[in-house]
């Protein structure tokens, strides 16, 4: 007969297989205080599981109508649509394979690095001009 050493060692093995339904079944048996815990994990592992699953499968979304009001705020009010991007972009980086979303990251980060040209740009024009006069 095994020792409960044993069996844990074999709860291991079918653990790094992957083989949880196995490993849950010999480790309900183990009289061992380690077993409980493992157990535990466990079951946290396969409820877990399931809601990775849905969210990741939640592909339904869709950022083109965002993508386009963003586009037209950029383009007409420029505040408010960098305002909309500052929204809209972390959403759709949880979401990159909705369709409109990868176009939307793109414009995040295109109007991120002309925010910072443009910055520094304007920084370096009014040193020249500050520097330009003199008393």
């Amino acid at each position: 007969m095994p020792t409960p050493a044993d069996q844990m060692r074999k709860a291991k093995q079918l653990i790094q297989q992957k083989r949880y339904e196995d490993a849950r079944a010999l480790l309900i048996t183990i009289d061992h205080p380690k077993a409980e815990v493992w157990l535990n994990r466990l079951n946290q592992i396969s409820n877990a599981a399931p809601l990775t699953q849905t969210a990741a499968s939640t592909t339904d979304k869709s950022f083109t109508g965002k993508l386009f009001l963003t586009i037209l705020l950029l383009l007409f009010w420029i505040f408010p649509g960098i305002i909309a991007l500052a929204i809209f972009g972390p959403e759709a980086k949880r979401y990159p394979d909705a369709p409109g979303a990868k176009e939307l990251i793109f414009l995040n980060k295109f109007i991120f690095w002309i925010i910072i040209i443009g910055g520094l740009l304007v920084v370096l024009v009014m040193f020249l001009a500050v520097s330009s006069f003199r008393v």
